[in-house]
C-alpha cells in the first residue's frame, strides 16, 4: 500500500512539473488516429526484438539483466494494482519526463538531443553489457516517437504499452 501512495505522490509532482515546463501542452494530440496506429506499429517489433534479444543472451550467458531482477523482485511484492501502476504509469512518466522531454531542452541540436536520449535511457537500464542490445530497439522507438512531434504523452504512451506488453509476455513465458 505504502507503494502506491508514494507511486501516486511522485506521479502526481513528475505531471505537475511537466505541466509547469509546457510538457503537455499537446496531450491530446496522441489521441490522433494517426499516432495511434504508428505506436501500435512501432511496439511490435519493439517487442519482438526485445524478447528475441533476451532470450540470445539468456541462452549464450552473454550478461545477467540486473535491471529486470530488480524490477521482478520489487513486483513480486506487490498486487495486482500496484504492478500496473509501477510498469503502466510511475516508469513511464517519469522515464520519459527525463530522458526525452529534459534532455531535449538541454540540446540545440536535434541529432545529439535524440542520440544522447536513447543511449542514456539504454545504459541506464542496462550498464555496460549485451544487454544494452535488448533496451536499445525500445529506447530507439520511444525517442522517435517523441522525437517527430515533441508531445511527451506519445512517447509515454508507447513506453505504458510496451511495459505491458513486455509484463504480460513474461507473465506468459513463466507460467
Amino acid at each position: 500500500m505504502n507503494f502506491i501512495l508514494i507511486g501516486l505522490l511522485i506521479i502526481l509532482i513528475a505531471i505537475m512539473l511537466g505541466i509547469k515546463n509546457g510538457f503537455y501542452k499537446n496531450a491530446k494530440r496522441t489521441l490522433e488516429w494517426k499516432n495511434i496506429i504508428l505506436i501500435l506499429i512501432l511496439i511490435i517489433p519493439s517487442v519482438a526484438l526485445d524478447i528475441l534479444f533476451s532470450q540470445f543472451i539468456q541462452f549464450h550467458h552473454l550478461g545477467r539483466m540486473d535491471n529486470q531482477i530488480a524490477i521482478d523482485s520489487v513486483m513480486a511484492s506487490l498486487l495486482w494494482f500496484g504492478k500496473i501502476l509501477g510498469v503502466a504509469l510511475l516508469a513511464p512518466i517519469l522515464e520519459e519526463s527525463i530522458f526525452r522531454a529534459s534532455i531535449y531542452k538541454i540540446f540545440s541540436n536535434n541529432k545529439i538531443a535524440f542520440v544522447f536520449s536513447s543511449l542514456l535511457f539504454t545504459f541506464m537500464h542496462s550498464g555496460y553489457s549485451w544487454v544494452f542490445l535488448i533496451y536499445l530497439p525500445m529506447s530507439l522507438a520511444v525517442t522517435f516517437i517523441y522525437h517527430r512531434r515533441r508531445i511527451l504523452t506519445d512517447s509515454i504512451v508507447f513506453h505504458s504499452f510496451f511495459n505491458l506488453l513486455i509484463t504480460f509476455v513474461n507473465f506468459l513465458m513463466v507460467n
